[in-house]
């Protein structure tokens, strides 16, 4: 029987084989566009309730700064459990190495079960760049009051 730790720790070894040799492929990294739609796929972990859930978050992302390491990124997210719960946000994010994001993402998220309430997002992307299109393994901590979402993913996006 596997422990909760194992379910978890899986995945994750998963990607780390599978992605990060990709970054190999082509990376002159240079942003020669500010502006970038993306789309989060995945598996969201609720915390609280020990059950995995698909996920999906979209964003339009401004890109500024002598490198382009600096952005904000106004987005939607949504995790389909039982409850559902959508949550609309402003993604401030930073690439402190050039394949590697960050960003801290507080909003407010919204469920059929419960009022609306304060939701603060913590995302980091493995990046990879092939010119204009982004794609990479995105992990993500999502805290609210009362509850705690993990997500594993792919992220992708294209830059204009």
């Amino acid at each position: 029987m596997k422990s909760e730790n194992q379910s978890i720790s899986i995945p994750i070894i998963w990607f780390i084989i599978l992605f990060v040799p990709l970054n190999s492929w082509g990376q002159e990294y240079e942003y020669e566009y500010s502006n970038e739609v993306g789309a989060g796929f995945g598996v969201s972990y609720i915390i609280g309730a020990g059950e995995f859930e698909g996920a999906f978050n979209v964003h339009y992302m401004r890109n500024f700064g002598k490198q382009k390491r600096f952005s904000i990124a106004p987005g939607f997210e949504a995790v389909f459990d039982e409850d559902g719960y959508v949550s609309a946000n402003v993604a401030y994010g930073y690439r402190p190495i050039d394949f590697l994001y960050l960003a801290l993402a507080p909003g407010i998220k919204f469920s059929r079960e419960e009022p609306s309430e304060f939701i603060a997002g913590f995302k980091l992307l493995y990046e990879m760049s092939f010119r204009y299109f982004q794609a990479g393994p995105l992990f993500e901590y999502d805290w609210s009051p009362g509850n705690q979402y993990l997500l594993l993913g792919l992220y992708f996006g294209l830059g204009f």
